[in-house]
């Protein structure tokens, strides 16, 4: 439907989605690479000897000094936590053929979490996106199946300033209907249209549950692809 927004939204939490499943497939790649290379590792307990700000990477980087077969070893590492601080002890894992090769203990359980739990954060906001979008074109459908067709008279149209694409504002059309001495008042979902494609002098289909006017739904499709006129 080229007025609707719900393909958006699908789209957009589908997105969510997918980044979600590959932070939590990298993670699973992280600890099978990171289990692995412990498999084969060296450990062995070392110290830390600074803590410094890395400009490059944005972040604190930490050197540690080890003793391997009898030879001294100073390197960097690519880890670091609050909690350490220059003479501490660390678990540290070398490689057997690189002795230069080294990575915290701490540091393969450390960023499998992170991408874990980030990953998890993205699915979980995509699905729920996705099933919101999808339980509420169900609801339309399900109104307009079962609802009323009436047609309300334009009242005004509204920008959604919160509801942006492409740079532009989704519209909310209102609307009204007299019968019987009540007047209903509606409010179409925003929808991404061009306001000069509105008549506000006409009339849109709303489909309205006799038993509970509260339960509606304003289909500016149709009115937009010429249907909503009342003949």
């Amino acid at each position: 439907m080229r007025h609707s927004n719900h393909f958006f939204w699908i789209i957009f939490s589908s997105v969510f989605a997918l980044i979600g499943i590959a932070l939590i497939a990298i993670s699973f790649a992280v600890h099978i690479s990171s289990q692995a290379f412990e498999n084969e590792a060296i450990r062995v307990d070392g110290t830390i000897v600074d803590i410094f700000w890395n400009s490059l990477s944005d972040s604190y980087s930490t050197v540690v000094s080890y003793r391997i077969d009898g030879e001294e070893h100073t390197e960097r590492i690519g880890y670091y936590s609050s909690g350490m601080s220059v003479g501490d002890s660390i678990s540290l894992l070398v490689d057997p053929e690189q002795y230069n090769q080294v990575k915290a203990e701490e540091s393969s359980t450390f960023l499998t979490v992170v991408l874990l739990a980030m990953g998890s954060v993205f699915l979980f906001i995509g699905l729920a996106f996705i099933c919101s979008a999808m339980r509420q074109r169900r609801r339309e459908k399900d109104i307009i199946y079962n609802g009323t067709l009436i047609y309300a008279d334009i009242t005004n149209l509204t920008e959604d300033l919160g509801n942006r694409k492409n740079g532009n504002c989704a519209i909310i059309i209102s609307c009204s209907y007299e019968e019987n001495g009540r007047l209903y008042l509606f409010h179409s979902h925003p929808a991404f249209i061009h306001s000069y494609e509105i008549d506000l002098k006409g009339r849109i289909p709303v489909y309205m549950m006799e038993d509970n006017p509260s339960c509606y739904y304003v289909d500016v499709d149709a009115f937009i692809r010429g249907q909503g006129n009342e003949l």
